[in-house]
């Protein structure tokens, strides 16, 4: 059999980087967020979480950017958010921008419309409130698409450059008339209704969304109670993806029987399945705004809590704690209220502190971050007071949580066995071409294969056994470091070494 030349180890240390750096676990972050309850936040509130977020360490995640980054898929818009805004109101203004393209007012017409469409779109369950509201929804934005075309032409005939605002114009005339084909997928824009300007910028913007392809859309909903969904103000059924879908942005529009409404947005890529994942009874508490965290109607909403932050984290595999913190304060006098949850939604430990002078602020916060990351309460009148699960609770807790790691890990041992195996194969039907003699016609060159393949699966074992093996119920963050051990993989001048790195 041929000896491995330079090119089979790159080859090989090329995949073993490929298959540790997809299997190792990310770096563990924790969330902050704050906590309000009732219908106010109080006014020192921003003041004391900037600098609470200026005293906590670097693997949590605290910026009010960052979390709303991060949690964007749990922002909703209410269903009705100008309760003035009627049918009338909505016909009469799209009446008045369509007349004045009608005049030639083609600025006017584009800035009116463009208006009332975008207060149409903040209040969707006006839109399937009432049909005639589409029909509406429909003559404004043939109008606008319209509007838009004659702007840019009007430019483009002058034979000089089209300025910034004309090339705008262009494109948003595009934009339109996709929104129009994507938000009323069975209408025709023929000449007949709306004549031959419209139909031919229909048919041209269709023409170039088909070359697109087309995508599907899946929505999960999970909640308490039942839900209409309307897509783009259409009702529909969402036991089976949606398929056959421009692409584009969506509006996803809930319902409850009470009325209620909620709309969320969903892009579509052509040729791909977008999913929409949407926890109802969570994203009602949770505020991605001005400030980030949890509001509760009342104090009894807050049984809640754990189960909400278990929900949250249950495809962030990545965040394992979660703070919260509590703002009070009366007069001067601050009081601050944290408490640490796993991803399981189980507490680990709760505390607070409170001070009267504006200086005590930033120290007193430091005592309260550093009891919930483990520390011991401080013996002074301002210490935390503070409350803590046994420590032989919260490693039950955290052996619960890491139970999930270890089915991971005996996965990755049996794939990793099973490419083994396979790699054991191709070297035992490897064949080499006669030294001697002439060269047969075809033979069998599978060594480099099998290498690679025996090479990977040993990776994939040891990465298994690591997570299977781990000591997830050891010694948490709060006290001595927990035992660190993964494989390692050493590609050397015509050798390769397997083994294992512990630290005891």
């Amino acid at each position: 059999m041929r000896q491995p030349t330079p090119k089979n180890y790159l080859l090989l240390a090329i995949v073993t980087l490929l298959v540790t750096g997809g299997a190792m676990p990310a770096a563990a972050q924790r969330l902050a967020l704050e906590l309000n309850v009732g219908d106010s936040r109080p006014q020192q509130a921003e003041q004391v979480m900037t600098k609470l977020r200026s005293v906590l360490s670097a693997d949590y995640i605290s910026t009010p950017a960052a979390i709303r980054d991060m949690l964007s898929s749990h922002s909703w818009r209410p269903g009705l958010a100008d309760a003035d805004f009627s049918n009338e109101a909505f016909a009469t203004e799209i009446n008045i921008g369509s007349r004045a393209f009608s005049n030639g007012e083609f600025s006017k017409a584009q800035k009116s419309l463009e208006a009332t469409l975008h207060r149409a779109r903040e209040n969707p369950l006006l839109l399937v409130r009432e049909m005639k509201n589409r029909q509406t929804m429909l003559r404004g934005l043939v109008s606008l698409a319209l509007a838009n075309k004659r702007i840019y032409e009007s430019a483009a005939s002058s034979g000089a450059k089209p300025s910034v605002e004309a090339q705008a114009a262009r494109e948003k005339r595009d934009a339109t008339m996709a929104e129009l084909i994507r938000s009323y997928p069975e209408q025709v824009i023929s000449y007949k209704s709306f004549g031959r300007e419209a139909e031919a910028l229909f048919l041209s913007v269709g023409r170039e969304l088909e070359l697109q392809g087309r995508g599907s859309l899946s929505i999960a909903v999970h909640a308490s109670e039942p839900l209409t969904v309307y897509l783009n103000e259409v009702k529909r059924d969402i036991r089976r993806p949606i398929t056959d879908l421009v692409p584009g942005i969506y509006r996803v529009l809930l319902q409850t029987s009470t009325g209620e409404a909620r709309e969320y947005r969903a892009e579509i890529l052509p040729k791909q399945t977008t999913t929409v994942v949407i926890e109802w009874d969570l994203d009602a508490a949770l505020t991605l705004g001005s400030w980030v965290g949890f509001q509760f109607a009342t104090e009894g909403a807050r049984v809640a809590e754990g189960d909400l932050i278990a929900t949250l984290l249950r495809e962030r595999r990545e965040v394992t704690q979660v703070a919260t913190f509590r703002v009070f304060a009366n007069y001067g006098h601050v009081t601050v209220v944290g408490a640490v949850y796993l991803a399981s939604g189980e507490e680990l430990r709760h505390g607070k502190v409170e001070w009267d002078a504006v200086d005590q602020a930033t120290p007193q916060l430091m005592q309260l971050v550093e009891f919930l990351d483990g520390g011991a309460p401080i013996a002074n009148d301002n210490a935390p007071k503070a409350s803590s699960r046994p420590l032989a609770t919260v490693a039950a807790v955290e052996r619960q949580r890491g139970q999930s790691s270890h089915i991971v890990g005996k996965l990755l041992v049996a794939g990793g066995i099973a490419t083994m195996i396979g790699g054991g194969v191709l070297l035992a039907i490897d064949e080499d071409p006669n030294k001697s003699g002439p060269v047969q016609p075809t033979y069998r060159d599978t060594a480099v294969p099998g290498v690679v393949a025996l090479s990977a699966g040993a990776v994939i074992t040891g990465v298994g056994l690591w997570l299977w093996l781990r000591d997830d119920g050891g010694a948490s963050n709060a006290t001595a470091g927990r035992r660190r051990s993964l494989p390692l993989v050493a590609v050397g001048q015509g050798q390769v070494f397997l083994g294992w790195r512990s630290a005891f």
